[in-house]
């Protein structure tokens, strides 16, 4: 396995756990019980991930966005940022691994493109973050 794209991924998934923070404070309505939701299945990919790496990842303390996020518009595109950079970090996961951990990257970069159009995301091959 490939350490550094499974060590991207657990990072990547640490920043979407920070940002789901954010976003469930933001959101109202339907969109909190789905803000958690993601929090959760983040959580689980990024156990998962830390599962199978040699050594630890640690979390950055705090991180920075690249817009204020104020309300729910600004919340909602936060997480379709996250997802799609997650697509991105899934693939590269992907291609450096085989069999179950190939089908797992491949789940959850699925999961993440998925959640991105949940919110408000349009659909792209190949998702920038």
């Amino acid at each position: 396995m490939t350490t550094s794209a499974i060590e991207a991924a657990i990072s990547g998934e640490d920043a979407c756990i920070y940002a789901y923070g954010v976003i469930g404070s933001q959101v109202r309505g339907a969109a909190k019980p789905r803000a958690r939701k993601a929090l959760a299945e983040h959580r689980a990919w990024r156990d998962r991930l830390q599962a199978q790496s040699t050594g630890i990842v640690a979390a950055s303390i705090a991180y920075d966005f690249p817009f204020p996020v104020e309300d729910s518009v600004s919340a909602k595109q936060l997480a379709v940022l996250v997802e799609n950079r997650m697509v991105g970090l899934y693939a590269d996961l992907a291609a450096s691994v085989a069999g179950q951990a190939r089908e797992d990257a491949v789940t959850a970069a699925m999961e993440c493109a998925t959640r991105a159009i949940a919110w408000g995301g349009l659909p792209q091959a190949f998702p920038q973050g």
